[in-house]
């Protein structure tokens, strides 16, 4: 998240900042399998590493990179705390996968399937690839129909790091 959750990709031409920034993170380190979405405050990313390592490096790559081709002067960094898990069950990756892809939609940047789907800060038309229109549509709904206390570590077999 932004500090303090603030909309700094609030439009559209930031945002593509950031999803520029975050797509070639994910080249530069290899990482093929992953699903992502960007909002105004924050943004999720889901990848499949072999290595934990490069977690830290990938998100010092797009924050960094992001905030210094918009060259916001500020006397601190616009990044908040970042939240790693590792999703314990096949089920669970499948409600992560739905929640980080769906997340536009939970908070209002797009209002039916097909906009997310022509989306281009949202994975979920990837998604859709992957497992099929019906499937992912209910990955989604599964996940944004949810509050966020109720997507809690503990009883979705998340392990928090």
């Amino acid at each position: 998240p932004t500090t303090d959750h603030e909309p700094i990709f609030y439009d559209l031409q930031s945002r593509g900042v950031l999803l520029e920034q975050l797509i070639r993170g994910l080249d530069r380190f290899d990482l093929k399998k992953h699903h992502f979405s960007i909002m105004s405050d924050h943004y999720h990313f889901l990848v499949d590493v072999r290595e934990g390592l490069v977690i830290p490096k990938l998100l010092n790559y797009v924050n960094g990179g992001t905030s210094f081709q918009l060259r916001l002067n500020r006397p601190a960094t616009i990044w908040g705390k970042y939240h790693l898990y590792i999703p314990s069950t096949e089920e669970v990756l499948g409600r992560v996968m739905g929640y980080v892809v769906g997340n536009p939609m939970k908070h209002g940047d797009v209002g039916t399937f097909d906009e997310l789907r022509n989306w281009p800060f949202s994975t979920f038309a990837s998604l859709v690839c992957q497992v099929g229109r019906e499937q992912a549509e209910e990955m989604v709904c599964t996940m944004i129909s949810m509050e966020d206390t109720e997507f809690s570590i503990p009883r979705t077999g998340l392990k928090a790091l």
